[in-house]
């Protein structure tokens, strides 16, 4: 496929999409002579490979997708595109180097280069002031930000996760508006000392093993709303888990800590007023859960497989969703009979549960009551799921059911 070079007299033109050619290999010198077009979509070009040098010719040009293409450098001329608000370079998995001036673009908010072989980002990024979003994630042979990344004064988003970085400049401290970071599933391996000063950071998703080394880092994260340490089920060894004082983070919604090997969560979690959502799956060190914050709306605790006891759920009336399957040491669950909220609970695989367990419902004057249930009219469905080939043999659980389909009990 091409482009007929009669595409030049199309001069007031704002939007060409070429999405999805995949015939496509190149596109005419004449294209820079679209003067007023503002959006260019190359995305799944797949056989894209070069772009014209006078691209930088489109001076209206704000929005630049390229997505999935060949692509495996930019024309220099790029950085004279003074409008441009969006790159997106996105899985160009040949392009392996910026324009070393992409610092010109003064107006770009979008940077966008995951996916690429990129190995290292220009100083020169940090003269972008405009920049909000700079997303390199699965940038796996960019082993370092430049030092210069501090002076993106409006940068709120950094995505981060599977790059090959082991370590932040100390400038990341001085990125006054971010509020969002993802670093999952690198090699990031410890923060800088000025991490502490990201007062607006709202949701971090980071290996948790980095905060071992600097846990005081966690102290001036006033407005942490998301945070997740899960290690992706590898099962680290991460006592320093049990050591962390929750009480720094006071507005935390939300907290994540799959695949960590810790035995306890330190009871300073019991002050976290706001959080509404918990989960420890795979964690397999942990033998009980203390008492758990009223405020939760939602705890997953599945495969924890060394799970003995939940000591006290009396105080979670708002618990809307309960998964504790496969969790088949567990024995006792205290204060079950208090959940007013329940609306799912999962209980497949374990196996130990006591006979007794009857979640819910309770006899008074010998009638079923269906004591907590704000809403008759709304089903609570509990989940045994039997048989299982995995768990060995058959819980033993009292429940009173209306209805029993396929695997399920269903309320």
């Amino acid at each position: 496929m091409e482009v007929h070079v009669s595409i030049k007299h199309l001069k007031l033109l704002k939007f060409w999409s070429m999405r999805s050619c995949a015939s496509l290999k190149e596109l005419p010198a004449e294209v820079s002579a679209l003067s007023s077009l503002e959006i260019l979509i190359l995305s799944f070009c797949f056989f894209l490979e070069t772009l014209p040098e006078g691209l930088g010719d489109m001076k209206a040009l704000t929005v630049l997708i390229l997505k999935n293409t060949r692509v495996k450098e930019l024309p220099n001329s790029v950085t004279q595109l003074k409008r441009l608000s969006k790159l997106s370079l996105k899985e160009c998995k040949l392009l392996i180097e910026l324009p070393d001036l992409i610092g010109k673009l003064e107006s770009l908010k979008d940077l966008i280069i995951a996916g690429t072989r990129l190995e290292t980002i220009p100083n020169s990024i940090g003269d972008i002031g405009n920049l909000q979003t700079l997303d390199a994630t699965s940038c796996t042979s960019l082993s370092a930000l430049p030092e210069s990344i501090g002076r993106l004064k409006k940068l709120r988003w950094l995505k981060l996760d599977q790059t090959g970085i082991q370590e932040l400049p100390d400038s990341i401290g001085f990125l006054e508006e971010l509020d969002t970071m993802f670093m999952s599933g690198g090699k990031l391996k410890v923060l800088p000392s000025s991490f502490g000063r990201l007062r607006n950071l709202v949701r971090l998703e980071i290996p948790g093993p980095v905060f071992s080394n600097r846990p005081e880092n966690m102290v001036n994260l006033q407005n942490l709303m998301v945070l997740n340490l899960s290690e992706n089920g590898e099962n680290f060894n991460s006592w320093y888990i049990s050591y962390l004082d929750f009480e720094n983070l006071p507005s935390l919604k939300s907290l994540i800590l799959d695949g960590n090997y810790f035995d306890q969560l330190p009871l300073s979690i019991g002050k976290l007023s706001w959080l509404e959502e918990l989960s420890i799956c795979g964690c397999e060190g942990i033998h009980y859960l203390p008492q758990l914050p009223s405020s939760l709306k939602s705890l997953s605790a599945r495969l924890c497989t060394q799970l003995k006891a939940f000591w006290d759920m009396s105080n979670l009336k708002h618990l809307r969703k309960l998964d504790l399957s496969g969790c088949r040491a567990l024995l006792k669950i205290y204060g079950h009979q208090h959940l007013e909220s329940i609306e799912e609970i999962d209980l497949r695989c374990c196996l130990q549960l006591e006979r007794e367990f009857n979640i819910m419902c309770q006899k008074e004057e010998e009638e079923l009551q269906w004591s907590y249930i704000s809403n008759p009219n709304e089903p609570i469905k509990l989940i045994i799921e039997f048989p299982d080939p995995h768990c060995g043999r058959m819980p033993s659980i009292g429940v009173l059911v209306y209805a029993m389909v396929g695997p399920e009990v269903i309320f």
